[in-house]
């Protein structure tokens, strides 16, 4: 019990410091951290509850919002988040009411006093971005060095996917608060306007961020919990099930976010997005977005009647008079960047060298269509090059003979040039 109400002092030094341009967490600081919230799992949970802990740390939560008296107060909403988390994990997983049949399972007492006695009547409320905060002065802070502590990584990770599993009410109202939020910002980037500033975007700060979390998971694994089809992680996998059929001014945010699983959990990602029929797939960017693309410069007679719809019909009749704008260019840059994460395993490129070669040449074609905005194009040979292994696995000399038409058919060797084939 000592231990654990040391965190209190912990907390009364951490309160006191205060963030500034010049300033930045160190990595002692994020142990100080993640020492509290390690406390809270440990006191407030369902094999080893401490009641008087929790209400104490309810009560010093509560003191120093009133009382104004943490300097950060990203930071303070941030240690707020790790209770509620808990608490909400600790009634998911207990019985709050006695029944015989639940003989042996930890319990918090008959009645629901003590629930609201944690919770209160107030709900979590954020007044900051607590997840930017996160991504900025914690992730993405060279100082602190988080992916080097691997207590931590797995801390977050138990606070990401416990939001997710034991808070799902919270979560769908960020969702609809930032979807009608984007839907506005979009009103307003159409007509040549910045963003208000008090929009919403809570819910893609969230999604950013647990993007920037796994990108740093280069040995755990921790993103494969969201792929599983094992019933403790059905509501993680349903999660990132949702976000293949997003409205899409929610794209951008929701691709960002699988580049950073698919860099923990290559696999998971490549088999979800390899799935036909829903907006983050492979065949849906490839047979649309970017034959979409292709059209840009050419003749109708040329691009043939692929598709009928008349935004498609717009572009090959009159690519001149349709421009791509930058939300569009943003999510056809990431979706090419998502492309370039899960080809970082090896098995995944034979993939393509092996069944999709028509890919690849219909993305090196692109690449020379000057009316396509320059970031595509850069974005696109990279999606090229992580595509092709360094090593054909199979089809040998067949597969490599094949590599080595495609650039000549989409004439990035020039005739001239001679045969450059090395077989």
């Amino acid at each position: 019990m000592s231990n654990s109400f040391s965190s209190f002092r912990i907390l009364e030094y951490l309160r006191h410091i205060e963030l500034k341009r010049d300033t930045k967490f160190y990595k002692e600081h994020i142990l100080l951290i993640f020492s509290v919230v390690y406390a809270l799992d440990s006191n407030i949970s369902g094999e080893n509850f401490e009641k008087s802990y929790a209400l104490e740390f309810r009560k010093y939560m509560l003191d120093a919002d009133s009382k104004n008296t943490f300097l950060s107060r990203e930071l303070l909403e941030f240690l707020n988040l790790a209770y509620y988390t808990c608490v909400y994990k600790l009634l998911s997983d207990v019985t709050t009411n006695y029944n015989p049949m639940t003989q042996g399972r930890p319990t918090l007492g008959k009645g629901m006093d003590t629930s609201s006695e944690l919770l209160g009547e107030d709900e979590l409320e954020f007044r900051t971005d607590i997840f930017s905060f996160l991504k900025i002065e914690v992730l993405t802070n060279e100082a602190a060095d988080v992916h080097e502590e691997e207590h931590v990584m797995r801390r977050l990770h138990l606070l990401f996917t416990d939001f997710i599993t034991h808070m799902p009410m919270k979560l769908k109202d960020m969702k609809v608060r930032s979807e009608d939020a984007s839907k506005t910002a979009l009103l307003y980037l159409e007509q040549g306007l910045a963003r208000p500033p008090n929009l919403p975007m809570e819910y893609e700060s969230f999604l950013e961020c647990m993007g920037a979390f796994y990108s740093l998971d280069k040995e755990y694994k921790l993103a494969e919990s969201f792929f599983s089809s094992d019933r403790d992680s059905f509501s993680l996998s349903k999660f990132t099930r949702s976000l293949c059929y997003d409205s899409p001014p929610m794209f951008v945010c929701n691709t960002k976010l699988m580049i950073g699983l698919s860099k923990s959990f290559p696999s998971g990602a490549f088999a979800l997005i390899k799935l036909n029929g829903h907006n983050l797939s492979l065949d849906h960017f490839f047979d649309s977005i970017m034959k979409y693309l292709s059209s840009f410069g050419k003749l109708a007679n040329a691009a043939g009647p692929v598709f009928q719809s008349d935004a498609y019909q717009r572009v090959v009749l009159d690519s001149l008079k349709v421009k791509l704008s930058p939300h569009e260019v943003h999510g056809i840059v990431s979706y090419l960047q998502l492309i370039q994460s899960v080809c970082a395993e090896h098995t995944i490129k034979n993939y393509f060298a092996d069944t999709k070669r028509h890919w690849i040449k219909l993305i090196l074609t692109s690449t020379k269509i000057r009316s396509l905005p320059l970031e595509i194009r850069a974005e696109m040979l990279r999606a090229v090059a992580s595509m092709i292994p360094t090593q054909v696995v199979t089809g040998g000399q067949e597969a490599v003979a094949s590599l080595w038409e495609i650039f000549y058919s989409a004439r990035l060797i020039e005739p001239g040039c001679g045969d450059l084939r090395v077989i």
